[in-house]
């Protein structure tokens, strides 16, 4: 997952980024239950009481001692207190490394509307979990983040390389692994940037991203081999060369 160091410990439009997973609250959530625009960025809602326990107590753990139960979704649903009476529900899907905010409302036992019958209510309704809406939101917003973070971080990559031959591995967009080597030749002007990838560490859909980001003419063409050693089980490598 994307998660750029400096983004780390602020919202960033529908998610909060902590240094291990990032904070979602569905558009079901956002829409009933926090009275608000399913496409509302997470600055907007992040003044509200059970956002704020939201933030805090889940940025550093995925759970608390206290489930929501019994429910039907088959997955485990954590309960969040804020106060004597703000409680909402939590879900960490460890695949995407996301914690969902799944539910909130007001606890008072007995009463019609008190939060825990209503979130079996929706449960039940199968309308408690992030839905595939979400889900595309989610993906849409951590390309955008990586989109931003390897532009900023090409043009460092490779003034670095350039500072010190060989091949040398970089982390792009805070997650995918990459190796680099710059070959500069001062008597032609004339300088080659070689990228190889590992089939599975990169999304191919990423691929364009990040050598655009380096050099954005498109000039590249695969090649069989890094300078010094050929590509190892599962790589694949584009070269660029400039002259002049």
């Amino acid at each position: 997952m994307t998660r750029p160091s400096a983004l780390f410990g602020r919202p960033s439009a529908g998610s909060f980024i902590s240094e291990r997973w990032e904070l979602r609250i569905t558009r079901r959530c956002l829409e009933e239950d926090l009275g608000v625009s399913g496409d509302s960025a997470f600055e907007d809602v992040s003044q509200r009481e059970i956002v704020k326990a939201f933030v805090k107590d889940r940025r550093d753990r995925v759970h608390d001692t206290r489930q929501v139960a019994p429910l039907t979704c088959g997955v485990p649903v954590w309960v969040l207190a804020r106060g004597d009476d703000h409680r909402a529900a939590t879900w960490y899907d460890e695949d995407e490394e996301v914690v969902w905010l799944l539910a909130y409302g007001i606890h008072r036992s007995g009463e019609p509307d008190d939060f825990f019958p209503d979130c079996k209510q929706i449960d039940a309704a199968d309308r408690l979990l992030p839905v595939a809406e979400d889900y595309t939101r989610m993906f849409d917003e951590r390309g955008e983040r990586f989109v931003h973070a390897v532009r900023i971080e090409a043009p460092l990559i490779l003034r670095a390389a350039r500072e010190a031959p060989g091949e040398h591995r970089y982390m792009l967009g805070g997650e995918f692994g990459a190796c680099i080597t710059v070959e500069v030749d001062d008597e032609l002007d004339a300088e080659a940037v070689t990228i190889a990838f590992r089939v599975d560490s990169l999304p191919f859909s990423h691929v364009s991203i990040v050598l655009a980001a380096f050099y954005a003419d498109h000039a590249w063409e695969p090649v069989t081999r890094m300078p010094g050693r050929g590509l190892h089980a599962g790589e694949f490598a584009y070269t660029h060369t400039r002259v002049g």
